[in-house]
């Protein structure tokens, strides 16, 4: 059986074990989208667990990964799931990346060091909305205002903004309206 045939139910059977034995946490919770119920063998509930494990699998040579397992083991899974994926992105894509240790200094506090191809440092900071956020666009944007604190004022950086899936449901014209809030934000900072 490979993994285009594989039933849900039996990848979930084959990640499980895997994400328990990974951490000394159950990572479940009362909401989000990392919410992890053993016992529900729904398609969504499985393609979560199934994308926690690949997640955790692919990135766990990262340097400084194990401070983000940490981070969930202590509570902090939808901030770090957004992070981890961010690393997935970059992962993929074969760039060369870390993940930061958390200082709580301002201005030395941001999640993932991209190191691109001349050698340039690039901060990146993932911010996520829950899945019980309501939509709006003030919510992004306090977001990329708080993001921008985390960054040393001498190094180019980048946020990465993860948002609940339903929203591009609930409005169509998200795409579009998120663009603005970018533009708007980046030509505030350039004045």
């Amino acid at each position: 059986m490979n993994g285009s045939t594989m039933s849900a139910a039996h990848k979930t059977a084959r990640a499980a074990p895997f994400l328990r034995g990974f951490t000394n946490s159950p990572w479940t919770g009362e909401s989000g989208y990392v919410q992890l119920n053993w016992n529900d063998r729904s398609q969504e509930q499985s393609y979560r667990i199934v994308d926690l494990a690949e997640l955790l699998i692919n990135l766990q040579h990262v340097v400084g990964f194990d401070d983000c397992i940490k981070r969930m083991e202590l509570g902090d899974i939808e901030a770090t799931y957004a992070e981890l994926d961010l690393g997935r992105m970059l992962y993929q894509s074969d760039i060369d990346f870390r993940f930061v240790t958390t200082t709580g200094t301002k201005g030395d506090d941001y999640d993932i060091e991209i190191v691109l191809k001349d050698g340039t440092v690039v901060c990146a900071d993932a911010k996520c909305k829950i899945e019980a956020t309501q939509l709006s666009e003030r919510t992004v944007v306090n977001s990329l205002h708080q993001a921008r604190t985390q960054f040393p004022s001498d190094k180019p950086s980048v946020i990465f903004v993860k948002m609940p899936p339903r929203w591009a449901d609930e409005r169509p014209t998200l795409k579009a309206d998120l663009a603005k809030v970018a533009h708007d934000f980046c030509a505030a900072l350039a004045a």
